[in-house]
């Protein structure tokens, strides 16, 4: 039997602030304007396309033998049916209850959220960070509900957790904000590929912000091992090599344990509207896909100019996404 830990609720450290957003400033104070998206930072952007790379396992013997002890480690766990899978945080199941209900509003949000300070104000911080254009900052939890949307707002819940689980523990703090803000990136870039998707655009969304879940996962496990060795820091190739080698199934594990087996590879029609469907072409696979558009989205977001070819998704559309989740400004910024 797999074991569990309930996450944590959100952090109220005000560095633990996601990149990009602005806090929200009190009432009557002047609301700075929001940030355009930072360009990536070399490491960042090198992190995180080796995370997609399609590279056989690293020989072990080159990393130091506390790298190779925490490998060995998880995998063991993995092997041994011992990796804890955090628990769905009793918000995210809260939100699954209101969803399925035939009346629900943004005021069964709201009590929601008011019973848990900290996750209110990391609502209120994304609502009015540049991924919804919050060109007029909200205050208020309602407006701030609204503005997310009913349906993204459980799979935000669920990374909002994750991500806090890491923050409090030790070292790993740049890792999850470079995989939050690249989470948040694809889930609005699938939302607005939704009906290349076949799904409704809040399936979409989650499937976009979940769809390398095992990324946060992960990266918890590596923070409890670091705070359990008085601090000790992972190496930067330890860590993407165990991503790399328990990536898959720490996944599957993940969304089975969560219930989310809804939102694993929807089929997808034929690139061609005329050829007929094949094994390949069909799903070629979604998996797939979205590993594309999140490359091209780590490049855009490092300055580049990638090619928006994606087998399956149109061209012109891939690019309108781009653009509006990756303003042209982001790539003129500094890192």
């Amino acid at each position: 039997m797999l074991g569990n830990k309930e996450l944590p609720g959100a952090a109220t450290n005000p560095d633990d602030s996601f990149n990009g957003v602005n806090s929200p400033q009190p009432p009557g104070q002047q609301e700075p304007a929001a940030d355009p998206v930072r360009r990536l930072e070399p490491d960042a952007t090198d992190f995180l396309l080796t995370l997609l790379a399609e590279i056989p396992p690293a020989d072990l013997q080159q990393l130091s033998f506390y790298d190779r002890t925490f490998i060995a480690t998880l995998l063991k766990k993995l092997r041994t049916d011992t990796f804890e899978i955090p628990l769905l945080p009793e918000a995210a199941l809260h939100i699954q209850r209101l969803l399925s209900s035939h009346r629900v509003n943004a005021s069964d949000f709201v009590d929601m959220f008011k019973s848990d300070p900290a996750l209110s104000a990391e609502l209120i911080k994304l609502a009015n960070s540049v991924y919804y254009g919050a060109t007029i900052p909200v205050h208020d939890l309602q407006l701030a509900v609204t503005r997310v949307g009913f349906n993204q707002i459980q799979g935000l819940v669920i990374m909002m957790s994750l991500r806090t689980r890491i923050l409090r523990g030790k070292g790993l703090h740049r890792e999850v904000g470079w995989v939050t803000e690249l989470s948040l990136m694809m889930a609005m870039a699938c939302q607005q590929l939704s009906s290349d998707l076949s799904m409704s655009p809040g399936e979409a969304f989650t499937l976009g912000l979940l769809h390398h879940v095992e990324y946060f996962v992960l990266l918890g496990a590596a923070s409890e091992y670091i705070s359990s060795h008085q601090g000790a820091e992972i190496s930067a190739g330890a860590l993407m090599e165990a991503m790399r080698r328990l990536g898959a199934p720490v996944h599957d594990l993940t969304v089975r344990n969560w219930g989310l087996e809804g939102l694993e590879l929807p089929e997808l029609v034929p690139f061609d509207e005329e050829e007929e469907p094949t094994d390949e072409n069909t799903q070629l696979n979604i998996s797939s896909r979205l590993d594309m558009l999140q490359r091209i989205l780590i490049e855009k977001w490092s300055g580049g100019s990638p090619d928006a070819s994606i087998p399956g998704f149109g061209t012109d559309a891939v690019s309108r996404v781009m653009a509006a989740v990756l303003p042209t400004s982001a790539g003129n910024q500094a890192a």
